[in-house]
């Protein structure tokens, strides 16, 4: 009873108002989307709402069916993932060592600037290549032995000491 006493603007924010008051007066297409809000608690406490509307015609009249659902906690999440994303690239990026996220055909995902270092290649030049193309011939089928068995899901992790070609035909020594 006590909500359907009030109005709209009695659960928006006073900063709020002005917005809401300019959507209201816009025409409207029969479906709509006006996006998110925010809406107050009967505690004072504000959180944010996904609104969809329809306007259709109930018992003769023109109506508006709305429908809010609360998105604070799936904001909330979305805010946590992107600084979880954001300590990861800067993790991977200043990493001491080589890091890369390579597919399952060989092919390089992404590179960190310190395995570019180590083979001399730029990020846009391993792109174009695969971890085959740079593996030393002598050690290139124990690493994909290891790397079948990692697909094959016989192991969890490998290790192996091998070589890599490094673009100016050098080779390198590393620790996978």
């Amino acid at each position: 009873e006590e909500f359907l006493g009030m109005r709209i603007t009695d659960i928006r924010p006073e900063e709020d108002r002005a917005r809401l008051l300019e959507d209201v007066r816009r025409p409207r297409p029969a479906l709509q989307h006006p996006g998110e809000w925010r809406h107050r608690h009967k505690d004072g406490r504000l959180f944010d709402v996904e609104i969809t509307s329809h306007t259709l015609e109930f018992a003769g009249r023109a109506a508006v069916l709305v429908s809010v659902s609360d998105v604070t906690e799936h904001k909330r999440a979305e805010a946590a993932l992107r600084a979880n994303e954001e300590r990861f690239r800067a993790t991977f990026e200043q990493a001491a060592v080589g890091m890369a996220h390579v597919g399952l055909d060989g092919q390089w995902l992404r590179v960190n600037d310190k395995l570019c270092a180590i083979v001399g290649y730029t990020r846009d030049e391993l792109s174009t290549c695969t971890f085959q193309d740079i593996t030393y011939p002598d050690d290139l089928d124990a690493d994909l032995e290891y790397v079948r068995r990692l697909l094959a899901g016989e192991s969890q992790t490998y290790a192996m000491e091998k070589r890599y070609i490094r673009k100016d035909g050098s080779l390198v020594w590393i620790n996978l």
